[in-house]
């Protein structure tokens, strides 16, 4: 029992009265074999908590324990006696599983009324991790409501792989909800919020909810979260103006018939208050239910049904051999009104053209002023990628450009190509287009000044926070610097990295942020909001290209590494897998295919890591993810430079 929690007002005997009205619904649930894994490390079995719903013999669990498709599972009862249970359906929405003994005699719970749920009342987390007559305890209060898309109650409650599966309970013994592991920090998947436990924030599915899945889940079929094509855009995060960006063709948005520019008023019943109702909404729904939309087009309302689906099949994307000047790099700012134009202020945009690229084959010089793509306007770079992205390869377009300083417009057809998925499509001198000056020699250094060709160092947090040292290229100009997050640098010496980088740092304009956290062990998820302030204060303080910020992880960071490049208001583009594979479960639960750009070296360790990092491959290409392979391990520096300059050519 965690004494230090019990309410004032509460003796021990309130609280044992409250376990004991539930202590016989509370399994122990243990599961062997299958791709089981704990803080990034597998396990061949691990033991949890699960609760009886049914006199049946019907146990709901977290989705946390069948997660990795486990051979077996033992359900023990609060007398000690085990039973094989088979595992019917997961909800890979809410993050439970349900299973079924078919031996023993059974106590199903009682379910508390939802409205009696509130904010500041005390609640008790259960689990059976031990074979003992008694669940552990952890008492707090219910922290928040409608968490996690408006599908979970908050405990402050200690929550753990323990007590995962058991159940949130009132004084009175009634059950709120099921615990489970869930991420704040917006990933999904059925292994997400594991780093959080005993943070002081748990979550658990409202007991009537779960019950509602269920019921749903007994016919053997599993709940998949619902995925529908579109892409949002709004003043601010807060804004309740908030339109369609993007439609992704042949998805169910572009079936149901939403398009660009299109405002949603309305969304499953819910009037859209901010950017978040609608990104709540859909990750809330289920694959194969309907999901009601009200918007707004040419200043009138109409109604419209999407059938999100399980997964999106991307068409490839394309490529039109365009990356924009070093200097015409848009500040970090997510308010609309706030969007730069042009490097000039003119309603038009400067772009470098690509040898080789379908702009230059269409008789294009090296520099050219676009205004227009489809008779549409180009005043900035981010109008040309959502147009871009729009197109099917080998589609044509017509691009209304000039040369720089000359006064005829002209039109050109250009044909869309796939987007190469490799730097060695382009040509070798391709890094020249980050510079803006030529060089300058060290002799030509004013006395005092930082030396072209070293390295300017700073720290921008100290502990007891972490630690997130720069590293800056000197540079003999005002070039825009791309930025690689080290994820891996807990157990390297900055010398070492400094050795393996420099050249690249110097020639492709490349900054290196070193995380280290308080323990100087190897980062997790429970480092993000260092990561996070740490790239703050880089953003804010140098001279950052945000087209180039990637993460660079090994094997037990690649979790890590995700979560950052996927979270919808993260500043990392993409990311590099240096050593190991990339479980197919992330990329299963990923919320939008397309928007990691990844850049993956298959593994020459052994044989069976080159089958893993290779099924992985041919995993993230079906979902559609933009994948690059580096040649070598001896090439990885160069390949991954060249990579960043790739990421914002279009």
């Amino acid at each position: 029992m965690d004494e230090a929690s019990l309410p004032s007002n509460a003796d021990r005997d309130t609280v044992s009265r409250s376990v004991s009205a539930v202590s016989d619904s509370v399994v122990r649930v243990r599961v062997i074999g299958g791709q089981q894994d704990i803080d990034g490390q597998p396990v061949q079995s691990l033991v949890t908590t699960g609760i009886v719903i049914s006199e049946s013999g019907e146990i709901l669990t977290s989705a946390f324990a069948t997660a990795g498709g486990p051979e077996s599972i033992l359900v023990e009862d609060p007398a000690g006696n085990r039973h094989n249970a088979q595992l019917l359906a997961t909800d890979h929405v809410r993050q439970i599983s349900l299973l079924r003994c078919t031996s023993g005699t059974w106590t199903p719970v009682r379910a508390a009324d939802p409205i009696q749920a509130v904010t500041g009342q005390y609640a008790i987390a259960l689990g059976r991790f031990y074979p003992s007559a008694q669940p552990s305890i952890s008492v707090g209060i219910i922290s928040a409501l409608s968490r996690i898309d408006g599908l979970a109650i908050q405990t402050d409650a200690k929550v753990s792989p323990v007590n995962y599966g058991g159940p949130l309970i009132s004084l009175d013994g009634e059950v709120f909800g099921i615990l489970v592991p869930l991420s704040p920090g917006g990933s999904r998947g059925d292994s997400s919020g594991i780093e959080w436990y005993d943070s002081g924030i748990g979550f658990a599915i409202p007991l009537a909810d779960a019950l509602k899945s269920a019921g749903r889940l007994r016919d053997g079929t599993d709940l998949l979260r619902g995925r529908v094509g579109l892409n949002l855009r709004s003043p601010s995060p807060f804004s309740d103006r908030v339109w369609i960006d993007a439609v992704l063709p042949g998805s169910p948005a572009a079936t149901a018939g939403l398009q660009k520019d299109d405002r949603v008023i309305e969304i499953a019943g819910n009037v859209v208050r901010r950017r978040s109702t609608v990104e709540s909404a859909i990750a809330a729904s289920y694959a194969g239910d309907p999901l009601d939309f009200i918007i707004e087009r040419d200043g009138r309302q109409q109604s419209l049904q999407v059938i999100p689906v399980e997964s999106l099949q991307p068409p490839p994307q394309s490529w039109l051999g365009l990356i924009p000047p070093a200097k015409a790099v848009p500040p970090v700012d997510t308010d609309e009104k706030a969007r730069p134009k042009a490097e000039n202020t003119a309603e038009f945009l400067r772009m470098h053209v690509i040898p080789g690229g379908p702009v230059a084959a269409s008789g294009c010089p090296e520099t050219i002023e676009i205004r227009k793509m489809n008779e549409q306007p180009v005043a900035e770079l981010r109008d040309l990628i959502l147009q871009v992205a729009q197109l099917p390869p080998d589609t044509m377009c017509s691009l209304e450009w000039r040369a720089p300083e000359t006064e005829a417009w002209k039109t050109t057809i250009v044909t869309t190509v796939i987007r190469p998925e490799s730097p060695a499509a382009l040509p070798d001198d391709f890094p020249r287009y980050l510079k803006t000056a030529d060089r300058i020699e060290s002799d030509e250094v004013k006395p005092g000044s930082p030396v072209v060709g070293g390295v300017d160092r700073s720290e921008l947090i100290n502990e007891p926070f972490g630690r997130c040292t720069l590293l800056r290229p000197v540079l003999a100009d005002a070039t825009p610097c791309g930025l690689i997050v080290m994820l891996s640098s807990h157990d390297t010496s900055e010398e070492q990295i400094l050795d393996q980088w420099r050249t690249v740092m110097q020639s492709h304009a490349l900054m290196l942020m070193l995380v280290q956290n308080p323990e100087k062990t190897a980062l997790s998820s429970v480092d993000l909001p260092l990561i996070a302030r740490g790239l703050q204060q880089a953003l804010t303080s140098a001279t950052i290209n945000p087209g180039r910020v990637v993460a660079l992880a090994q094997q037990n960071q690649i979790p890590l590494a995700w979560q950052m490049a996927s979270s919808q208001v993260s500043t990392v583009r993409g990311f590099v897998v240096t050593s190991g594979s990339i479980n197919p479960l992330l990329v299963r639960e990923a919320r939008s295919p397309r928007s990691i750009p990844i850049l993956q070296r298959l593994s020459e360790d052994s044989a069976e890591n080159r089958i893993l990092a290779e099924e992985s491959v041919q995993q993230l290409r079906k979902a559609g993810f933009p994948l690059t392979l580096p040649i070598a391990e001896s090439n990885l520096q160069q390949s991954v430079a060249d990579w960043t300059i790739l990421l914002q050519s279009y």
